[in-house]
């Protein structure tokens, strides 16, 4: 998607990464999906990104 304002040609939105670990993850993948940084070691693992997100949801389920 194209932000008019920022005038830039790629953009998405979502919570800072500082502040949650799901966002860590997502601005990595997508940062490497985008050509502008390497994709960690770790998450070239299909199954253990999988797992990840499975315990990142767990935990925000039993949080609420």
């Amino acid at each position: 998607m194209h932000h008019y304002g920022l005038a830039a040609p790629l953009y998405t939105h979502f919570t800072s990464p500082i502040r949650r670990y799901a966002d860590v993850v997502v601005h990595r993948l997508l940062g490497a999906a985008i050509g502008i940084s390497r994709l960690p070691h770790q998450l070239t693992d299909k199954s253990l990104v999988r797992a990840v997100g499975d315990q990142i949801n767990y935990r925000h389920r039993n949080a609420q």
